[in-house]
């Protein structure tokens, strides 16, 4: 399944492939589990910072994450997103199982 990127500087667009979609979900999850993760075990491990930045932290990769993944995969970063949409057919049941288990 392939979709067309958008083409915002006079060339023709091109298609995204579905492996470039997999490439984008699968950075995206990495770094969405890595970056709280990381904030988590420095909070937890020397008491420096607050409660706050844990959860700014998270805030932030998701939209950085969203911004640059969105225009490739959707970015749904989410498996359990992924298999929400596959549920109610909104996006390829193939697409879905090599999101999941991929």
């Amino acid at each position: 399944m392939t979709t067309t990127a958008a083409a915002n500087d006079g060339k023709p667009a091109r298609e995204i492939l579905l492996t470039e979609k997999l490439v984008a979900e699968t950075v995206g999850t990495f770094f969405v589990t890595l970056i709280p993760t990381v904030v988590d075990i420095e909070y937890f491990t020397t008491r420096v910072g607050e409660d706050v930045s844990r959860w700014l932290a998270r805030g932030f990769i998701i939209a950085a994450m969203v911004y640059a993944f969105s225009g490739i995969s959707r970015a749904h970063l989410n498996p359990a997103v992924s298999f929400g949409f596959a549920i109610r057919r909104l996006f390829a049941l193939r697409t879905a199982i090599l999101v999941l288990f991929g």
